[in-house]
């Protein structure tokens, strides 16, 4: 009996540890990425300390200081800045495609289907 308690308790902590294991990884990932975010920031803010952009009327939004840093710096490599824009465009792409998907189970899930099948979208 004793033995049996045992190997149930390992059971259950072994699947507890790997389940916090999980969690703990993506903890790690997570402020790696909003670190990563703020260094970034900090190297954009050095560069553009002295004449903010938006003042000076190179960008009009605070939200072209990236791509402008970028262009600023890799412009004179050829294809680096197109790489970096086809990044962003690719995963801007992915979570349009998942909305979209998400949204097709939501309406087939709630429209009834009478005789043949329709499609919905």
């Amino acid at each position: 009996m004793c033995v049996l308690i045992f190997f149930s308790f390992r059971i259950i902590l072994l699947y507890f540890c790997f389940k916090f294991s999980a969690i703990w990884i993506n903890f790690v990932a997570l402020v790696v990425l909003i670190a990563l975010c703020c260094f970034g920031g900090l190297v954009i803010y050095t560069k553009y300390v002295d004449c903010h952009p938006v003042y000076t009327g190179r960008i009009k939004s605070p939200d072209q200081l990236l791509p402008l840093f970028v262009m600023d710096t890799l412009g004179s490599f050829k294809g680096l800045p197109g790489l970096f824009v086809a990044g962003i465009f690719s995963g801007a792409l992915r979570y349009i495609q998942e909305a979209g998907i998400e949204l097709k189970k939501y309406i087939s899930a709630h429209i009834q289907k009478t005789g043949k099948e329709r499609e919905c979208i």
